[in-house]
């Protein structure tokens, strides 16, 4: 279930991440004369560069060579955690976050993405309780409310599932995964006509294929 990553792990969002923790593009430095501290940030640049660039396994060793000089460095370990989902590693992904959420609580990503490793795996507990600290962090973004909506959904938890899927909506009025998942809960739950409405919006709104060919398909059912 790749896709769960997706908002966060494409290029434009790497650099957006980059610029969002303030980091310039680096310089060359000389190794012996300065400070590790600058030695990682050097590092981490470089880490950055290759991660733009699709480059995962550069990016992964910059990262190492960056947490090596500086073990409390909790965005290389947030973002080297990204770079393993591209690498198909996500058990150390989920090293990475812990790390990353420990030296830095109010990490809104890191919560994010361990939650989503955990929703991949079906650990729908855990994964609530990551996404409820990252809104508990940040409650304007309705991303977490999506993906606690479909922790919710998986849990059993079907009437907190719409309150969270409702809430993503009232944040992003074109969260059209929102809308599909709301559309199946309330087919679950016989309300058929909430469930039309919503699988009616997508094929007439969604500039996305796929969710349309899904919409259209469970209107003909």
């Amino acid at each position: 279930m790749r896709s769960l990553f997706y908002t966060f792990t494409g290029r434009a969002i790497l650099l957006t991440v980059a610029l969002f923790i303030g980091v310039s593009s680096a310089q060359e430095i000389d190794e012996e004369s300065e400070p590790e501290e600058t030695k990682a940030q050097f590092y981490f640049q470089m880490a950055l560069d290759e991660m733009e660039d699709g480059e995962y396994e550069g990016a992964r060793s910059y990262f190492d060579m960056a947490i090596n000089l500086e073990p409390y460095y909790a965005e290389a370990y947030f973002l080297r955690g990204l770079v393993f989902i591209e690498l198909g590693l996500n058990s150390c992904a989920y090293d990475d976050f812990t790390s990353a959420v420990d030296m830095d609580p109010e990490l809104y990503d890191a919560y994010l993405q361990r939650g989503c490793i955990m929703l991949e795996y079906g650990q729908f507990k855990s994964a609530i309780w990551d996404f409820s600290r990252a809104i508990f962090i940040d409650g304007s973004r309705p991303e977490a409310y999506f993906r606690r909506g479909e922790a919710r959904a998986g849990y059993g938890l079907m009437e907190w599932a719409l309150v969270d899927l409702n809430e993503a909506i009232t944040l992003d009025p074109n969260c059209f995964r929102a809308y599909l998942l709301r559309a199946n809960l309330h087919l679950e739950m016989g309300n058929y006509s909430m469930a039309d409405d919503d699988l009616i919006f997508i094929r007439d709104k969604c500039p996305d294929g796929e969710l349309v060919a899904q919409a259209v398909a469970m209107l003909g059912e």
